[in-house]
């Protein structure tokens, strides 16, 4: 496939269609604001402290070695996703996790704690 033929699907944002006016940043905005309104949890701030507090509860705790209860790579418990918005709010996934392949956030049910012998 040519770069001609290519045309990614979506809004692809890069420097050539990017809004430049306050008309066309208004524009913009009016077009995205669903998107972002679609990602606020309700009352995402207590769900996520409580997503929080039910991970230490199991035993996620920062320095804890855990697994994706599909796969065999072990990651360590670095922390909590204190987001309460957004495409993976804390409230779901409350975990952050690294691996060798970078760091993500989880939820509890897609973990298993590896326990320390």
């Amino acid at each position: 496939m040519s770069k001609e033929e290519y045309k990614p699907f979506g809004i692809g944002m890069n420097p050539e269609n990017m809004p430049k006016t306050p008309e066309e940043i208004e524009k913009f905005w009016n077009l995205m604001k669903p998107l972002f309104e679609s990602f606020k949890v309700p009352d995402g701030e207590a769900k996520t402290k409580n997503a929080i507090a039910e991970a230490k509860k199991r035993g996620f705790r920062p320095g804890t070695k855990a697994k994706l209860t599909h796969e065999n790579e072990v990651g360590e418990v670095i922390g909590y996703n204190e987001t309460a918005d957004g495409p993976y709010p804390g409230s779901r996934y409350p975990i952050l996790i690294k691996f060798k392949r970078g760091t993500y956030e989880y939820d509890l049910d897609q973990l298993e704690l590896i326990k320390e012998k």
